[in-house]
């Protein structure tokens, strides 16, 4: 069972960062505009909503979003690997 969830956080936390690298850098070309569409598939929604009026921004996304995610999976892969 260590080996399963191990390997299901280090698999969210390497998705995780590699899609955020790519967004970092969609924007980083277009001078930070997140007007624009990186074609990201995520969608994160405020609250326990699923309604298209509560979906966050891009910059919410890029800024708050996918880094809670990244630290959050890291951190539970690393206490996977340690405690158990």
């Amino acid at each position: 069972m260590k080996i399963f969830f191990g390997f299901i956080f280090g698999v969210a936390f390497i998705v995780n960062a590699v899609s955020e690298i790519r967004e970092i850098s969609f924007y980083k070309k277009n001078d930070w505009d997140f007007d624009l569409d990186s074609g990201t598939k995520l969608q994160v929604y405020r609250g326990d909503s699923d309604e298209k009026k509560d979906i966050i921004s891009n910059r919410e996304r890029v800024i708050y979003a996918k880094p809670i995610m990244i630290l959050v999976s890291g951190m539970f892969f690393v206490l996977n690997i340690m405690l158990f």
